[in-house]
Order: C-alpha cells, then structure tokens, then sequence
C-alpha cells in the first residue's frame, strides 16, 4: 500500500520521529525534533510534515508548510538553516522514490524547495516533469578521515603547520578548552549567556548587526536548550584563568558536525581563538565518528584554509502542470521582485519554461 499524508507536527510522536530521522541517508540537522518543536513554539507559525509511506513504512518525508487551497507545499526554513534535503531512508530503492515524486503531484501543484543540497537539487531534477532552480548560498564542509592527523594530511602544508602553531601557542600560554552539550543543561544556559557576550563583542567590533542576536532567534535557541533527551547542541569554549574568552555553538547529529555562531573577546586576538576552537572541534568530531564537519553558508577566507569543498545550495520550484507553473511563477514574482528588483526578476522567469 502507497499513500502520501501531510499530518501536522503537533501528532507526530517524538520517537517515532527520532528513529525515522536517524535512519536516513541524510539527516538534516535542523530537521531534528528539538529544532521542529522550538520553531513551532516560537515562531508563531504551524508545521505540516509531508510523509511518503509503502506497507506502513515511512520512506521519505518533508518538514514544511502547506497552503490546502493553493496546493503549495514548501519546506520549512529558518534564519541560518542550510541543506534542508528531504529526509529518505537508507534502504529506499530507486522504483520507491520515484513513486514518491508521482504521488506528490497528485496531491500538489508546486512544491518549493529552500536552501537544499546540489544532491537533492539533482534528485529532484531527475524524477520530475518541470523545476526552475536558482542559486543560493555556497557551504564549505569538511569529508572527516578516521583520524585528525589524517585529516591534516588532507590540506597545505602552511594551513597544517598555521594550525599547529596557533593550537600550539594558546596551550603554551594556558588557554584549555571545554566542550558542553544539551545533555549537561545545567551548564548549557550560562554558556549561552557567555556565547552572547562574546559574539556581541565581535560584531561590535567588527560594526556589524548581528540577526542571531535579535529577539525572534534568541527565543528560539533559548527554547532548544531545555532538550535533554538526546545530544543535539555541542559548545567548546576556550577558557583563560578560568574566564570564558571564546565560544563556537554548533549542532550535531547521527553523522556531522554543523558550525552556527561564535565569539571571541576582542582583548585576546593574539591567541587566534577561532583556529584553535575549530581545530579542537575537527578533532572531537572524528573522535565521534561524524562524518561530516559542515560550515554553513557563506564562503569567507578562513573557511578555506580547512578545506576546498563546498555544497552549493538551490532554491527549486517543482511542478507538473500548467495550474503549478503558473502558481511557481507568481510565487517567484512574489518573492523576489523587491529583493531583485522588477527587471531582474522579470528576466529570471524564463527558467519556468
């Protein structure tokens, strides 16, 4: 038996959930229950989960929002959030997706992908009629080896030994390191706190705004810090005389390593925080047997010197009539000629024919 559902997060049950995300090919980090109950929680705004299921089995499903009148369907996406594939499990055969793909159309007009993967870009592209796809953000990552001296072995010769030198430096001069997650609550909320500070510091030195700071996000990554049920949040700070001088937060789940905000005390440049605690963190995520070391968005130089790979994330409207192109035209119209401008925009809806 097939059958394709959209059911409201509200009834999906946490374990059940928990399992199906683990057992993926792919599981996102941000499609992790904590961040879907903290978003519905704190963001005003309701979740439907798409779920593709053969004989009672879920084989693929989908956070998202779905509008039951326009028969639109977009996955759901927050500040920050990058790769948000659709989740498939391991042992899929290639005959169920594509069933997935043509019980979808039944059901909708025009799915919206945000922020997904080059793979998922592709996967799409493969198993339906018609999609427009835009560019998006590019997110370097790191291909983690089994151990880290196999992992510097992996890049230059001055990256290797500027690594050294400055992870080298600060355990000469006393810095130590610390790593905290969501299992260890009672010290999650006062390293938080410090994450704050420092990264307010940062920008206020740097003379920029920062939006995880602003209220709507620091709801939210407050609400996900009361999770205790499974290791989601991974912190390390680097401490000097027992002050916090630096903090990188980031998330991890069954297979990687995701790096989100950092902060650094302005006072202690000189002992190149953000190489140590990354290096410290690459270390710590091939210890845990994560697969991958994920940067996020954004391709700025200090990435670069951990590695040369990148994930290039897409923006795709799909669809398989008349009724889906002409609605994925208007939403894109929507969406875009403020943010474009009205020329631009008009130019780019040529991708939908």
């Amino acid at each position: 038996m097939k059958e394709l559902l959209i059911i409201p997060f509200a009834k999906i049950n946490e374990q059940d959930w928990t399992d199906f995300h683990q057992s993926c090919i792919d599981p996102v980090v941000f499609y992790q229950h904590p961040f879907l109950s903290a978003y519905s929680k704190t963001i005003n705004g309701s979740i439907d989960i798409l779920l593709y299921r053969e004989d009672g089995r879920t084989l693929v499903a989908l956070p998202g929002k779905f509008d039951g009148q326009k028969k639109i369907f977009s996955n759901l996406t927050y500040l920050g959030w990058d790769n948000l594939n659709f989740l498939v499990v391991n042992s899929v055969i290639e005959s169920s997706l594509k069933t997935f793909f043509v019980e979808l159309f039944k059901a909708i007009d025009l799915v919206i992908y945000k922020n997904i993967s080059q793979s998922c870009q592709q996967t799409i592209l493969q198993n339906t009629r018609n999609s427009a796809f835009f560019k998006g953000f590019r997110c370097p990552f790191i291909s983690l080896p089994q151990s880290y001296q196999a992992y510097l072995e992996t890049i230059s010769i001055s990256s290797k030994r500027m690594i050294n030198r400055k992870t080298n430096f600060c355990e000469r001069n006393g810095v130590k390191f610390r790593f905290l997650s969501n299992i260890h609550n009672e010290s999650l909320k006062d390293a938080f706190i410090e994450l704050n500070r420092l990264h307010r510091m940062r920008m206020d030195n740097v003379e920029r705004e920062s939006k995880f700071l602003k209220l709507d996000s620091q709801r939210f990554h407050n609400e996900i810090l009361d999770y205790e049920n499974k290791e989601f949040i991974l912190i390390v700070q680097a401490l000097k005389d027992e002050k916090v001088i630096g903090t990188i937060y980031g998330f991890v789940s069954s297979n990687q390593y995701v790096y989100f905000a950092s902060g650094i005390d302005p006072d202690y440049s000189k002992y190149s925080l953000g190489t140590a605690m990354i290096a410290k963190l690459i270390g710590h995520s091939i210890s845990q047997g994560y697969k991958y070391f994920d940067f996020l968005r954004g391709t700025e130089d200090y990435k670069f010197k951990w590695t040369k790979e990148t994930n290039q994330n897409f923006t795709v409207y799909s669809f398989a009539n008349i009724f889906g192109r002409l609605k994925a035209i208007k939403e894109y119209w929507s969406a875009n000629k403020i943010r474009l401008g009205r020329k631009q925009t008009f130019v780019n809806l040529k991708r939908f024919f």
